[in-house]
């Protein structure tokens, strides 16, 4: 055995380092399987699936299946490992595995010209915030042949994605807020998976603080929080009991965002173009940009959330605010105001990047 030095590629992930940001990367990947698959010379599109575009199961003759499933293994490795942005599309693409039909290829072909146009996409790590976060949520029977829905999570750290998931869901639902229970049920232990893993790292800081799943469901978050279950369906009470005690042994603890805010929006459904950008811009960065960028805008985003405290665990304000000289070092400078909700530790309210003065 010996020491070769940082690893530059990985399992055909591409990794990055630059100024304290470490990005990863399937650019060589994607363009491989365009060339294996000949659509290296398709026309880019901005989304990996068309709205319009209802898929049915094949009741005609089968086109191509194992080519097909080729072309689904290959795309699924790229949706695990760097692209959630396109872990809807290719898991409603691969339940047609078996029988595919010239539907279903068109479908796959727009999924490769989505990645041709985005082929530089990758997940960009910086280590602010140093807080591991959750988005849960549910698309309600948007599969009409057999009335399920879709559930979606995703969890991030250090500013980028480092778990996601879009499945179907295995119970059929009677309202919304019961397939987002689900959904959250399901983000909720691997939240709990998670907290042990990070839990087994010598240098992470004990106690570590509950993990803070975000909703979009009001409804979803009373269900979660009330003491006592007075539905009939059994699957649902299950669940509530597990979520119940996750939230009493403080493994994680549910806070409401708003549907744009949502970044596990993308992984329930199709969305239209400027969402889509909006949300893998999120959590995915393109290699081109100039990682100084990168990393001052996920420190404004960061401290720009500190206003909205009832969006964030306390755990995260307290884990921001003993960054703080990491951020002086950075050009922040934070001044002191007043602390009218008691709440701030040294009355830090405001910070300014570049002159430019934002309040908290």
């Amino acid at each position: 055995m010996k020491d070769m030095g940082e690893a530059d590629v990985i399992l055909g992930i591409k990794i990055k380092r630059e100024n304290n940001v470490i990005v990863i990367t399937q650019s060589h990947y994607i363009e491989k399987i365009l060339k294996k698959f000949n659509r290296e010379d398709c026309s880019p599109v901005g989304t990996p699936m068309d709205l319009v575009e209802n898929l049915k199961p094949n009741t005609g003759k089968l086109v191509d299946q194992l080519e097909y499933s080729r072309a689904i293994g290959c795309l699924m490795y790229a949706m695990t490992s760097t692209r959630p942005d396109i872990a809807y599309a290719v898991g409603r693409l691969s339940r047609f595995t078996s029988n595919p039909s010239r539907q279903h290829w068109k479908a796959i072909t727009r999924v490769f010209k989505y990645l041709r146009g985005t082929m530089n996409y990758g997940l960009s790590y910086m280590g602010y915030p140093s807080v591991l976060e959750g988005y849960s949520d549910a698309s309600w029977i948007n599969h009409v042949e057999d009335s399920s829905s879709t559930s979606g999570w995703v969890f991030l750290l250090g500013g980028g994605a480092i778990s996601w998931a879009s499945k179907k869901q295995t119970c059929i639902t009677g309202s919304t807020m019961e397939s987002e229970f689900v959904a959250l049920a399901a983000a909720g232990k691997e939240a709990e998976w998670l907290r042990n893993l990070i839990h087994e790292i010598p240098i992470w800081p004990k106690p570590i603080a509950p993990i803070s799943i975000r909703c979009d469901s009001a409804p979803t978050m009373a269900r979660a929080y009330s003491q006592i279950y007075n539905g009939k369906s059994r699957h649902l009470g299950v669940r509530h009991s597990m979520v119940r005690e996750l939230i009493r042994n403080g493994v994680i603890s549910i806070e409401f965002v708003r549907t744009q805010h949502n970044l596990a929006d993308h992984l329930t459904k199709g969305l239209a173009r400027d969402l889509v950008n909006k949300v893998s811009n999120h959590f995915s960065e393109v290699l081109r940009r100039d990682p100084h960028e990168i990393e001052e805008e996920l420190l404004r985003g960061l401290l720009s959330s500190l206003g909205h405290v009832n969006e964030i665990a306390l755990g995260t304000l307290c884990d921001c605010l003993e960054a703080r000289s990491c951020l002086e070092a950075k050009g922040f400078q934070f001044r002191k105001g007043s602390d009218r909700r008691g709440i701030w530790p040294n009355g830090y309210r405001s910070f300014s990047i570049n002159s430019e003065v934002m309040n908290l």
